[in-house]
């Protein structure tokens, strides 16, 4: 049976198809203890890793719109992309089991000699997982088309998720989740001078940033990349949001230059553990008992604290952080996150 279909909360928006999968609207709490130890801003949490769908994180926002679309066309098969510890891959996989399709991952990491973190999650679901060189992420795209071509020919119907759900449809999410924000904000008396949170495909950013001009969010927004430096990320933002701008008959603009993007908390690369990494994460669940993921939210949790400690963020600001989600992959880098602790690399 097909899931019911459910219209969004903003009546701008109800006429485009959605399913209900995340656990809305996710908490806004305060971080005292941090705040405190730190010594800055007032700083406040979005859990957006509470959204429930397997260990829950901000990719589930994108499915609702994502596999209502899939069902809307009648398609039988998914088919995303992402590495090995893809967050999104497993929800991608999770989402469209509950909706009666079939999930079809394509991993890019090598060949994992052991199935930890998302990938065990994806073992667990019965997703059909396909392996590939991790030198052969760079023709992600060119390898979707050919396995969607594949299943077409054995009479699929496949709809194709791009990495992260970066797309039109997917970044309507992140509309609604604007809304949500500034509808919690007013009710809980908070105006935080910036919203800080983590990017790789641009998709969640885009829909902040149309939404925040959609439903007047008047505040700035800093985005921490975790793979591309921040040019690249900022036209791939530019070209998303004038897809979905296009696509929702909007009369908005975005420009590089309405972006701030840091991309110096990356690190030595995408997924890379590092000791600043693995200080931040047993900085949040020392003073807070919130786990961060070492591959999104810990590196902008890095920043956040590098860029109060820099002076950034005075003591009378206040800051909103949005957990991202993805804690399954932190279970994958367990073997680096103690070889650090213990103080071995």
């Amino acid at each position: 049976m097909k899931r019911q279909k459910a219209k969004t909360t903003c009546n701008f928006l109800e006429d485009i198809p959605r399913i209900r999968l995340a656990n809305l609207p996710t908490p806004i709490v305060e971080l005292p203890n941090l705040s405190r130890v730190l010594g800055g801003p007032s700083i406040y949490i979005k859990r957006d890793d509470l959204t429930s769908l397997v260990l829950g994180g901000n990719k589930v926002r994108k499915l609702e719109f994502l596999i209502a679309d899939a069902m809307n066309q009648g398609c039988d098969t998914i088919i995303t992309a992402g590495r090995s510890q893809s967050n999104h891959a497993c929800m991608t996989a999770a989402a469209a089991l509950q909706s009666g399709i079939h999930p079809v991952l394509l991993l890019f990491d090598d060949y994992p000699a052991m199935d930890l973190g998302n990938l065990l999650i994806d073992r667990l679901l019965g997703a059909e997982c396909h392996f590939f060189l991790g030198k052969e992420y760079d023709n992600v795209e060119i390898i979707i088309q050919k396995v969607a071509d594949e299943l077409r020919s054995e009479g699929k119907h496949p709809y194709i998720i791009p990495i992260g759900g970066a797309s039109h449809i997917g970044c309507l999410g992140y509309i609604i989740g604007a809304q949500e924000i500034k509808e919690q904000l007013n009710s809980m008396g908070i105006c935080p001078d910036v919203i800080i949170h983590a990017s790789s495909t641009g998709g969640t950013l885009v829909g902040l940033e149309i939404g925040r001009r959609l439903f007047k969010l008047d505040v700035p927004i800093i985005t921490m990349s975790v793979y591309r430096r921040s040019e690249e990320l900022a036209r791939r933002v530019v070209q998303e949001a004038k897809e979905t701008i296009v696509y929702l008959n909007l009369n908005l603009r975005l420009t590089p230059s309405d972006l701030t993007i840091y991309d110096q908390y990356i690190g030595p690369g995408y997924g890379i553990v590092t000791k600043e990494v693995v200080n931040t994460i047993q900085l949040f669940a020392r003073t807070e008992g919130i786990i961060l993921d070492p591959v999104y939210s810990a590196k902008a949790a890095w920043g956040l604290v590098d860029l109060i400690a820099q002076g950034i963020f005075k003591s009378n600001q206040t800051v909103l952080f949005i957990h991202t989600g993805g804690i399954a992959g932190l279970f994958a880098k367990s073997p680096e996150l103690v070889q650090i602790m213990l103080g071995r690399t």
